[in-house]
């Protein structure tokens, strides 16, 4: 994303995240914005290290009783 100089840029990232957390916890929403200001330069960088690990190719190497946990209401996490 690309800054504006009147700092529009700030409310299209709010704005642009706002349907991916619950309307009752703007404080997550925060969370997120502040991290992303950290890491402006390649904001969208997690999304793609997250998005190009192959979970289903790794989970056999685990060998320990594990529990594992999904956010079954999210659709990018939990699609199927």
């Amino acid at each position: 994303m690309k800054e504006k100089p009147d700092g529009s840029h700030l409310a299209e990232l709010w704005q642009g995240r706002m349907p991916f957390y619950p309307k009752s916890r703007p404080d997550l929403l925060r969370r997120f914005v502040l991290d992303a200001l950290k890491v402006w330069d390649d904001v969208e960088a997690g999304h793609r290290a997250v998005n190009t690990y192959r979970m289903e190719e790794r989970v056999a190497l685990i060998k320990a009783p594990t529990l594992v946990l999904a956010g079954t209401d999210d659709p990018f996490s939990y699609p199927a």
